[in-house]
């Protein structure tokens, strides 16, 4: 198979199951002992393919960052009134970069 790195699942569809079996344990990992916790990732290990720190992430994840990935999305920093203000400043200084933008505001 063609562009499958060894070790990782191909398929969209096989990365869905896995994300599902991993967020299906992630309750009963939360309330067992260690000796428990390392064979459930021993467990997990061998049925994904997958690193145990790449394991233990997911599992530590908050369920609201597991559900939803802020990958190449930006937090706003400024709200509309400070956009409204800033945008005629920033087309006046020929649409700066931030960081000189910001020395030429004072």
């Amino acid at each position: 198979m063609q562009g499958v790195r060894p070790g990782r699942p191909g398929s969209l569809k096989e990365r869905k199951r896995i994300a599902l079996a991993i967020s299906a344990v992630t309750a009963r990992y939360q309330s067992l002992s260690r000796t428990g916790k390392q064979r459930l990732l021993d467990e997990l290990q061998a049925l994904t393919d997958y690193h145990r720190k790449s394991l233990l992430r997911r599992m530590n994840q908050r369920r609201d960052q597991r559900q939803t990935s802020l990958r190449g999305q930006h937090r706003r920093c400024y709200g509309p009134g400070e956009v409204e203000a800033l945008v005629p400043l920033w087309e006046a200084s020929d649409r700066l970069c931030d960081k000189r933008l910001h020395a030429l505001l004072p």
